[in-house]
């Protein structure tokens, strides 16, 4: 079964940034989208579909978190 398809149109310059963006990070188009939508309506997947960076930041705040319980 094939999965549901979404076209999206975006301004030029939103595009560039966004593709420069994608770059930068090492990130494709698809999963990085699917990534926003997913967040942005609250639906909750596994961690496996995080980003790199994503996964980083989450480790530094509970590394934060650790280190302000020892103080």
């Amino acid at each position: 079964m094939p999965s549901p398809y979404i076209g999206l149109r975006c301004p030029n310059d939103l595009h560039e940034a966004l593709v420069t963006y994608l770059k930068e990070n090492g990130e494709k188009l698809s999963p990085f989208i699917l990534r926003l939508i997913a967040k942005e309506i609250g639906f909750n997947k596994a961690n496996d579909d995080l980003s790199i960076k994503e996964r980083l930041e989450i480790l530094e705040k509970r590394v934060a978190s650790l280190e302000n319980k020892i103080e």
